[in-house]
Parts: structure tokens; sequence; C-alpha cells
């Protein structure tokens, strides 16, 4: 599996991507927040393991501090996003959300799924 992957990377990242995205059918906030953060974390250790992959070893000290950082990032914008939504404060914009979600088509909902 990882062969093929290596194959078509960064192509192969996308079904990942789009899954972890995909609770923007439900509510797009789920795509820009939870998604996107949850998708960086993923392609972070994706990429590492492709990179050590195709390079047959070890990669570079700045190589594994990008795929860190991108990983850190990922996993902080996380853990914000279900912290805030959790938040009663946030209950009123969270509603305001759901609505606008759920006055979109699916045609739109699709875009901003597979676009992020």
């Amino acid at each position: 599996a990882l062969n093929t992957m290596a194959a078509f990377w960064p192509i192969s990242a996308w079904p990942l991507t789009f899954a972890a995205c995909s609770g923007g059918f439900s509510n797009i906030v789920y795509t820009f927040g939870l998604g996107y953060g949850v998708s960086m974390f993923a392609n972070a250790g994706l990429s590492v393991a492709v990179a050590r992959h195709q390079n047959k070893g070890p990669l570079t000290p700045f190589g594994l501090a990008c795929c860190g950082l991108y990983a850190a990032y990922g996993a902080r914008l996380t853990q914000y996003i279900v912290r805030r939504q959790a938040d009663e404060s946030y209950a009123p914009r969270f509603q305001a959300l759901q609505l606008k979600s759920d006055m979109m088509g699916m045609g739109p909902k699709l875009a901003i799924v597979g676009g992020i």
C-alpha cells in the first residue's frame, strides 16, 4: 500500500483529506476547523512515511522539523476547535452556522469539502 501511495504522492493523500473534512456535509465548520486540523496532522505523518519509503532512510532534521511543526499545528487547531465548540458562549454562533449549512445544497458542500 505504501508503494502505491508513494508512487502517486501527494495526490494519494486526497482520500484521507476528503474523509477528514467530510464532516462538512453536516456542518461546514467541521470542514474548516476539525477537518482541516485532522488532515494537517494526518498528512504530516503520511509525509514522513512516504519520504522515508522513497529515500529508504531517515529524513533530514529540517524535514522532520517541518513535518513535526505541521502535525503540531494540526493538533493545536483541532484541540482549539473542539474546546471552542464545547464552550457555551459559542453555541449561538454554532447554531447560526448549522442553519447556514442546512440551507446549503449538496453541490456547494461538496465543493467546500473537496476544496479543503
